[in-house]
C-alpha cells in the first residue's frame, strides 16, 4: 500500500508537470504565431 501510494503521487506529479509544460508551450506558440 505504501509503495502504491508513492507511485500514485509520482504519477500525479509527472502528469501535473506535463500539463504545465503543455500549457507553457501552447502559450509560447500563441505568442510566436501572432
Amino acid at each position: 500500500r505504501f509503495i502504491w501510494t508513492m507511485r500514485a503521487v509520482q504519477g500525479a506529479t509527472i502528469i501535473a508537470s506535463g500539463l504545465q509544460i503543455i500549457l507553457g508551450f501552447s502559450q509560447a506558440w500563441g505568442i510566436f504565431s501572432r
